[in-house]
């Protein structure tokens, strides 16, 4: 369905959700390859939006792909699209950017650079195809009609390996990476089943095997057993993903410790607040009144709580008011996710 979209008729946007590990990147990436080495027609952009989690870095990176490199600051947004639709239109080629996380452009609003490619392939002719990974389904819905309109997306939903897929996976994987026969079925299926209790995660049950691979190299064993692979699972903290909301989870403390590293000043004190509050969170309007005694006004706030709750840091529940209404006068109770609880606690006693 990609490859229809993306390499015979004028592509259209897609979303592309789902837990984290069932292949929304690597499908795209694969698609966008094969479409590269088929035509020199097409322009292809991948961004990482948690690494370009700006307007601007976004642009730039698709004016890197066009062939044209752009410092990240310095140059007006509008002048970017003009000189990438110029190459392209030139070039008679079609652009189709990847946005790989693209949660990460909705905390600031940098996700309206949508917005921007529509408006200037309504404009110059340019054809413009957007694939848009994330694990939250409802991303779309939560922009405005603008940008829903403009963007004209579908939606693909990428559904969790269940531990008999993943097992296949594993088998594939120790065929190519271990020696013949020098693993157990046992302890695939323990690495398979580590993978399942992580929402049916590819990543974690490789990574899983992977260790045991390395503990059956340390005993100095022929093969790979079940011992080994249960080693593994118990030195990895894994925690169970939420697949209907698709509320944002970290399985090991290493991810946890990651995001934290984005959080600024400003949202820590979010969280320092919140972690010394009651253990079923604060009301909003509680939390803004303790973040104001340390300086923070309320609309800052609530924009650092949007920040957190996209980063998976924190969780928020509406009381009263319109669902989805993000204006003042909605109350809401906000609270530290139990399993970033958990792994936090785990970082502390490394």
């Amino acid at each position: 369905e990609l490859s229809f979209t993306y390499g015979i008729k004028p592509p259209n946007g897609v979303l592309l959700f789902g837990p984290p590990g069932t292949g929304k990147t690597t499908c795209a990436k694969r698609v966008l390859k094969e479409l590269g080495d088929s035509t020199d027609r097409a322009c292809i952009a991948v961004v990482n939006c948690w690494q370009n989690s700006s307007r601007q870095a976004v642009l730039s990176r698709v004016g890197e792909a066009a062939g044209m490199p752009l410092p990240r600051r310095g140059v007006a947004a509008d002048e970017v699209l003009k000189r990438i639709t110029e190459i392209l239109k030139s070039e008679h080629k079609t652009l189709v950017i990847l946005l790989d996380e693209f949660d990460a452009l909705f905390p600031k609003g940098e996700h309206k650079v949508l917005y921007d490619l529509s408006r200037a392939s309504e404009q110059t002719g340019v054809h413009f195809g957007i694939i848009a990974v994330s694990n939250d389904s409802s991303l779309l819905a939560r922009a405005d009609g603008r940008i829903r309109s403009s963007f004209g997306g579908r939606q693909m939903e990428f559904k969790q390996y269940s531990p008999f897929e993943l097992k296949d996976i594993l088998r594939e994987r120790a065929g190519k990476a271990l020696a013949p026969n020098s693993w157990t079925e046992e302890a695939i299926g323990v690495c398979a089943g580590h993978g399942a209790k992580a929402g049916g995660d590819a990543r974690v049950a490789i990574s899983c095997l992977l260790s045991a691979a390395r503990n059956a190299e340390r005993r100095r064993a022929k093969k790979l057993e079940e011992c080994d692979a249960i080693q593994a699972a118990s030195n990895s903290a894994v925690l169970r993903y939420s697949t209907p909301s698709f509320e944002p989870v970290f399985k090991t403390a290493s991810q946890l410790q990651k995001a934290r590293e984005h959080v600024s000043d400003g949202e820590q004190k979010v969280l320092d607040a919140l972690k010394h509050g009651d253990v079923k969170g604060m009301t909003s309007g509680d939390l803004y009144v303790v973040l104001e005694s340390k300086g923070v006004k309320e609309r800052t706030a609530r924009n650092y709580v949007d920040a957190l709750e996209k980063k998976g840091l924190i969780k928020t529940d509406d009381l009263q008011g319109t669902p989805g209404d993000l204006g003042a006068g909605r109350t809401r109770r906000i609270r530290l996710l139990p399993h970033n609880l958990a792994l936090q606690e785990k970082i502390q006693n490394e």
